[in-house]
């Protein structure tokens, strides 16, 4: 498949991993992910995505950081994001030169 610019394009469907967000989509999930996590503002949050076109999306790629307050967006009424599942043995490992990381 083509597009305008004659550049080879994957055809995207909706389970597979090939239907991955774009990088601007990604960036509306975060912000609304920040304004769960600052401004406990699910709702509002939940209309700016609605707006876009985004209620259905796969946040499968992203990390738990932003996974945990997208979840509550579900909640809210035309939500049907996708991929927020926890991971049964998802742990938190700080990163190297955290506080919390362990002193070797």
């Amino acid at each position: 498949m083509t597009n305008t610019n004659n550049q080879l394009t994957e055809p995207k469907t909706a389970g597979s991993p090939a239907a991955a967000c774009s990088a601007f989509q990604e960036g509306a999930l975060v912000f609304a992910a920040l304004m769960v996590r600052c401004f406990d503002e699910p709702f509002l949050a939940a209309q700016i995505l609605k707006e876009m076109g985004f209620s259905k999306l796969n946040c499968g790629h992203l990390d738990e950081f932003d996974k945990s307050p997208l979840r509550k967006l579900n909640l809210e009424k035309g939500m049907k994001l996708r991929g927020l599942r926890k991971k049964p043995n998802a742990r938190y490992e700080p990163h190297e030169g955290s506080p919390s990381a362990p002193k070797n």
